[in-house]
């Protein structure tokens, strides 16, 4: 770690365009690395406890959540991935399999031939349900219960301020 974050302060700050040089604070990238690493870490847990009780695994789970949240004529591939955080390739896996399991349904597009449309089968939505209790425990266990509300507000509210940023292509940062 210690030549890594070495290596990070010597590196010459890169002028980016429009934007004024600087170089990130340690207090910066040790927020990134904390984020990364809880997120893994959260993750990794969730699925291990999902396996050690024969439950979705999160992707699964999440992929589930969308389909459950959508209307009842199904949402297009190319927006059930964007939603549940996957790559087009990533999704086609997921769906495969959740499919395999009688757990989604694909279909071609009534009006365009060449979309695609998921829905939730009777069957993915039990599991859902069943899967539920399980994944909001180890939420809780994993995530909330180290936060106090005014932590997961602070959280919630920088992430979210981050994340519409990060969505908005060719946007720069402010000077």
């Amino acid at each position: 770690m210690a030549v890594v974050a070495g290596t990070i302060n010597w590196l010459p700050a890169q002028l980016i365009p429009k934007v004024r040089k600087r170089r990130l604070s340690q207090d910066e990238l040790g927020a990134w690395r904390a984020l990364v690493r809880a997120y893994s870490a959260v993750t990794r847990a969730l699925d291990r406890e999902a396996e050690a009780t024969g439950g979705l695994p999160l992707s699964s789970y999440w992929v589930l959540l969308v389909l459950a949240e959508s209307p009842a004529r199904g949402i297009r591939l190319c927006t059930l991935a964007d939603e549940a955080f996957l790559s087009r390739s990533g999704l086609t896996r997921a769906l495969d399999r959740l499919e395999e399991q009688g757990l989604v349904e694909r279909r071609a597009s009534e009006n365009d031939r060449r979309g695609q449309y998921a829905t939730l089968t009777p069957r993915g939505r039990r599991a859902l349900v069943r899967s539920t209790p399980a994944h909001l425990r180890g939420l809780a266990t994993h995530f909330a219960d180290e936060l106090t509300d005014r932590e997961a507000a602070v959280i919630r509210t920088a992430l979210d301020r981050i994340g519409d940023k990060a969505q908005r292509p060719g946007e720069s940062a402010p000077v």
